[in-house]
């Protein structure tokens, strides 16, 4: 049996519904109105919020360029998606904002998920 997870954003809690096969013979979810009202309005709150982060990081990405010039030097020098372990912890520990560590900790876990995933350690 399938489910449909459906989000209620007012609580953040989640819904079940059993999914039934459509008159036309797909296996679609039988959602109902109230269900994809729910969807609907869960789909523009997602839509607001991931406008609202890039907003975010496009200041913080701005300021960082504005008031820290020679790391961001550094940073794009370094080409921190193939750097050697050593350059990424020497950018992780001059970081001068938490944008910039969050920035540098992002790229260390997306390369360690690689490394698991490929056996090729960096």
């Amino acid at each position: 049996m399938e489910y449909a997870v459906t989000v209620d954003d007012s609580m953040g809690h989640s819904q079940f519904s059993e999914a039934r096969p459509s008159a036309h013979g797909c296996d679609c979810f039988d959602t109902g109105d109230q269900d994809a009202q729910n969807l609907e309005r869960t789909c523009q709150l997602l839509q607001k919020f991931e406008a609202n982060v890039a907003i975010e990081v496009s200041a913080d990405s701005q300021a960082l360029r504005i008031h820290h010039p020679e790391w961001v030097q550094a940073y794009e020098d370094a080409m921190p998606h193939t750097a050697c372990t050593d350059e990424l912890m020497a950018l992780l520990i001059s970081a001068p904002t938490a944008y910039a560590k969050g920035l540098i900790s992002g790229l260390c876990s997306m390369r360690i998920e690689m490394a698991a995933i490929s056996g090729r350690f960096f």
